[in-house]
């Protein structure tokens, strides 16, 4: 019966993981156990035998390991209960950086302010070494002493600069800009060295202020506050549904120093017919809001929109058209309403006639359409107004004293620099050329080359029209001039190439070499035109 017993016993201890051996509080604990401040507490910095499942009893858990003192400790291990003290000890001192501040006179600081940065395992109390005089314009040292729970101190010197004006100083926007004795601590000889008519106190702002008093410069924080709300005044509304409504449809006055921003309580439900209650907030630049409210009555909109203007249009080919003009909309709700023109079948570079529609549309979706035509006429080019403005280029850009050359470099420095290539211009004559070139400012080669030969024509150069020869039917075709300014004809090409090149006054084994490289670009009849310098 007893072997059975004890065969019994030694199976349960194997059960509560005890490992098949029993402990005691002599054998497997130490009975005191010293640690620093701070440090995390294991159960199994008391034992003997580190033991997997040794655990704190609750109270033991709790002891607060940044505060020094004795403090029993209770260690569980399975069925048995271990006992020992704690010794929490304080021997490090405290890590402390300091700053300097700036101060104004008679403005008392605790120690604390002086302190950047502090650091301990247990709790810090922050002290004067000796107390600073605040009434004392000017630098002094000042001692910051930090004394942990361990009674353990470290001392740090720093700076107090006590200066006779305030550091900061608060203005109610909306002020008007205030004189040197805002900033100064009583009657001094000071002025401001901050333009402050440069500065605005219609907004919330924080602004730097330089002030001299005897001879010396200070620095002053400027903090320009909001501090009252908006006064705001409502009206009442009615319309009609659909339509979108902001806060401010509902404002008959809004008064505040500063900027207001508005927003909806609840947004008004714009499809319900009736009267209805709507509410909103006014917040300005400070933070400060006012809550308003008014009332807003709904009924359904079923008529639609009235065109007037509408009639037939002309235009002449190229030119811009305001299709709009003349037209006007008008409705029972003059909000939301939209005209819209389809002219997507015109063709302003091709003479007819095509048709355009106007379409208007009120904020409800009701809509009226009216439809009517264009006519695109064949562009009359007038030669009294090319020439009026070749004429004017050349007075600006050709002085006394030029020779022929620099006369030619000139024209060539315009043509290239005013008119803007585009890939296809109308090609009728030289005036239609020169008109679209110098008068409408863009075109492609024939337009550079009939720009180019009016001005020389004006300036009295002479000069000749090309036509490139294309070597196959597909080819593009190509216009440039050819110039003579009293020693032989020279190329002159101002049409912009991909890469750059600069044709004036080529000879004609230049060109030939160029548009050789370049698929035969200014392949041309020679036996049509003056012959080049070779």
């Amino acid at each position: 019966m007893k072997k059975r017993f004890i065969l019994l016993l030694i199976m349960i201890l194997f059960a509560a993981g005890i490992g098949g051996y029993c402990y005691y509080e002599t054998d497997n604990i130490y009975s005191d156990c010293y640690m620093e401040a701070g440090v995390e507490l294991s159960p199994n910095d008391f034992l003997k035998r580190p033991v997997e499942k040794a655990e704190f009893d609750h109270d033991t858990a709790s002891i607060d390991t940044s505060i020094p003192g004795d403090y029993p400790v209770v260690i569980k291990v399975g069925y048995f209960t271990l006992h020992g003290n704690l010794h929490i000890r304080d021997t490090i001192a405290p890590i402390l950086e300091t700053k300097s501040i700036v101060s104004e006179c008679d403005k008392s600081l605790p120690p604390d302010d002086f302190v950047k940065k502090m650091e301990d395992a247990t709790d810090l109390t922050v002290s004067y070494e000796e107390a600073p005089d605040f009434s004392a314009l000017g630098d002094q040292k000042v001692s910051i002493c930090v004394t942990d729970l361990g009674d353990n101190k470290t001392i740090s010197e720093t700076t107090l600069t006590i200066i006779p004006i305030y550091t900061e100083v608060t203005l109610e926007s909306g002020s008007p800009a205030p004189d040197v004795s805002f900033f100064t601590l009583g009657p001094c000889n000071g002025s401001l060295e901050t333009d402050l008519s440069e500065l605005s106190f219609d907004t919330v702002a924080d602004y730097n202020v330089n002030v001299k008093v005897d001879e010396k410069v200070y620095q002053s924080i400027l903090h320009v506050m909001d501090t009252n709300p908006p006064v705001i005044v409502t009206k009442d509304l009615s319309s009609y549904t659909t339509i979108l409504r902001s806060p401010e449809d509902f404002i008959e006055s809004a008064e505040d120093a500063t900027a207001i921003s508005y927003a909806f309580t609840v947004e008004p439900d714009i499809q319900k017919e009736g009267k209805q209650e709507i509410s909103f907030t006014a917040t300005d630049e400070g933070g400060n809001e006012a809550t308003c409210s008014a009332y807003l009555t709904l009924q359904a909109d079923h008529e639609p929109p009235v065109l007037s203007g509408v009639a037939p249009l002309q235009a002449m080919v190229g030119d811009p058209i305001a299709y709009k003009k003349g037209i006007t909309v008008t409705d029972n709700c003059e909000e939301g309403l939209t005209l819209l023109v389809d002219n997507s079948a015109v063709n302003v570079n091709k003479e007819g006639t095509y048709p355009v529609i106007y379409t208007a549309r009120d904020a409800s979706g009701n809509e009226v359409t009216e439809e009517t035509t264009i006519t695109i006429n064949p562009r009359q080019y007038d030669e009294g107004a090319v020439y009026a403005a070749a004429d004017q280029i050349i007075s600006s850009i050709i002085h006394e004293g030029m020779t022929g050359q620099e006369k030619a470099r000139a024209i060539y420095n315009y043509v290239t620099r005013n008119i803007t290539f585009i890939e296809h211009a109308e090609k009728v004559n030289l005036i239609q050329g020169a008109y679209t070139g110098l008068i409408g400012k863009k075109g492609d080669c024939f337009s550079f080359a009939c720009a180019s030969k009016v001005l020389f024509d004006r300036a009295g150069i002479h000069n000749e029209f090309i036509s490139k020869v294309p070597p196959r039917p597909t080819s593009s075709h190509h216009y440039w001039n050819i110039i003579n300014v009293g020693d032989g004809w020279y190329h002159f090409d101002a049409t912009p190439r991909h890469d750059h090149p600069t044709i004036f006054m080529w000879t004609d084994s230049q060109l030939t070499a160029y548009s050789d490289a370049h698929h035969n670009s200014h392949n041309y009849d020679r036996s049509l035109y003056s012959a080049v310098v070779p």
